[in-house]
């Protein structure tokens, strides 16, 4: 391990209950979506956002990894932005 406090402004245990808070909201949104709800969508793109911002901590430490998930969070932002509901 290369000295996981120096790629942290927080502890470890700060940044698990953020992942935790996002990974509830992206569940709730997720499912706000499926229902085709307009709100369901922007909160999740707004979620996905800071999910995608907050991957580039581990980015020092897990390079492949992290980069596969902005990679799925940008995708996943793009379906969240070109989806339409069919009324």
């Amino acid at each position: 391990m290369r000295g996981f406090h120096a790629y942290f402004f927080i502890d470890l245990t700060a940044l698990a209950w953020w992942y935790l808070i996002i990974g509830l909201i992206l569940i709730l949104a997720g499912l706000a979506a499926m229902q085709m709800k307009a709100w369901g969508r922007w909160v999740g793109v707004i979620a996905v956002g800071l999910a995608m911002i907050s991957e580039f901590m581990w980015l020092p430490i897990y390079p492949l990894w992290s980069i596969l998930l902005i990679t799925l969070y940008f995708f996943m932002i793009i379906g969240l932005m070109v989806a339409r509901p069919s009324e």
